[in-house]
């Protein structure tokens, strides 16, 4: 397969995207829906590169594959808002000379918090977010700046495309497979759940709908203590939305606990189902799965195997990383920005050969 040494790189990059987006979340953080954005470090590199089709790779194999790995479809959605929008505004700043990565990346996590609160309106079905704005483009501008150094340091330390060995593309696993039917049932299944949720009012069936959410998430085999993971989310969202009723628009507490009660029990069915479509899913399908859903594409001529290659390379590659991460003894009592900045290039350079052995 041509450029597969590229598209590798591109693979690996995308593993660099979610794990660093899975420490991300052992981050406390104490304001709600603030992040670090860890994981565009990686689609900010390959920006720096010239890369843009490379990097709204990354971007797409961030989105997706760290749903199915660490998340779940609901985070896809807020995901998939923010990263497009921060991508759009991005791509076209990355061609101009004056603008620095650290700049470029200001930027993104200003819309991406734009984009994160559209869908938040969508699902909570209040205006009341927007009130959150400037507190999380201020946030935005400290967290992007970071990010934007550790891009520069992950972009000066990538090894060239002569510098990775000889790779062979084992295509057989690159070929589409038809989704199991469970499968499809399944995500059919949380997605009419989802539309019903998102159209409830009633604070009792809202209220029955997270208990049957929790009935499919036990079974799937979640844990009590990923179930339990999600209570200081919903706690935040409850204190939020009750604030934000309260003082921005109606001084009626009785009002502003209804509406804040929605807003949780919507989040927690929502959460709760997507937990068990995340552990029901099968992610060795995920690459043959993939390169179904995206025939469409090449019976018209579009490249997608270049894609689906640097999809499997990250899928396969996140065991990797995360072993060599804890060789080099970044764990996260040491996660610091100088410390990363020093070790990065030899972590990338050692990755980065691995990567193409897995092929």
């Amino acid at each position: 397969m041509r450029d597969a040494a590229r598209w590798t790189r591109v693979g690996t990059l995308a593993a660099f995207a979610l794990l660093l987006g899975y420490v991300e979340t052992f981050v406390p953080i104490p304001i709600p829906g603030v992040k670090l954005g860890l994981a565009n470090v990686a689609v900010l590199a390959e920006l720096g590169l010239g890369d843009i089709s490379g990097a709204a790779c990354i971007a797409c194999i961030k989105v997706l594959a760290s749903g199915f790995l660490f998340g779940s479809p609901l985070t896809m959605a807020y995901s998939a808002a923010g990263t497009a929008l921060a991508f759009a505004g991005m791509a076209p700043l990355s061609r101009l000379r004056t603008m620095r990565l650290w700049m470029l990346s200001i930027v993104g996590a200003i819309l991406h918090e734009i984009g994160q609160l559209v869908v938040a309106q969508a699902i909570l079905q209040t205006n009341a977010v927007w009130y959150t704005l400037p507190i999380l483009m201020t946030a935005g501008c400290i967290t992007g700046a970071l990010c934007g150094f550790l891009a520069e340091s992950l972009r000066d330390s990538l090894p060239t495309e002569e510098e990775f060995l000889s790779v062979e593309v084992n295509v057989a696993r690159l070929e589409p497979r038809t989704p199991r039917h469970r499968t499809l049932i399944l995500f059919v299944c949380l997605l009419t759940f989802a539309i019903v949720v998102l159209h409830l009012t009633s604070l009792t069936a809202l209220a029955a709908c997270t208990l049957l959410a929790l009935i499919p998430c036990l079974i799937s085999g979640a844990s009590i203590r990923s179930i339990l993971r999600i209570l200081p989310l919903l706690a935040s969202v409850f204190l939020l939305t009750f604030a934000l009723q309260f003082f921005a628009i109606s001084a009626d507490v009785s009002f502003a606990m209804q509406e804040a009660g929605r807003s949780t029990l919507r989040l927690a069915s929502l959460a709760l189902s997507s937990e068990a479509f995340a552990k029901l899913m099968d992610t060795n399908e995920l690459t043959g799965t993939l390169a179904w859903l995206l025939l469409p594409l090449s019976r018209i001529g579009a490249r997608t195997q270049g894609f689906v290659l640097a999809f499997d390379v990250a899928i396969r590659l996140v065991p990797v990383l995360s072993e060599t991460v804890q060789k080099e003894r970044l764990g996260l009592g040491r996660l610091g920005l100088r410390t990363l900045r020093q070790r990065l290039p030899n972590l990338v350079h050692e990755v980065c050969l691995r990567a193409a052995q897995l092929n």
